[in-house]
């Protein structure tokens, strides 16, 4: 499956690599919690 590289490093590594192309990825979290 290709996946589009994020260029944030710890996030490419928690989803193996890159958000899977042609997926919806939804980020939440608490305020504070570095999501922007």
């Amino acid at each position: 499956m290709k996946r589009i590289k994020t260029y944030v490093e710890e996030f490419d590594k928690i989803v193996d690599g890159g958000i899977p192309a042609g997926s919806v990825v939804l980020v939440s979290g608490t305020p504070g919690s570095m999501k922007s």
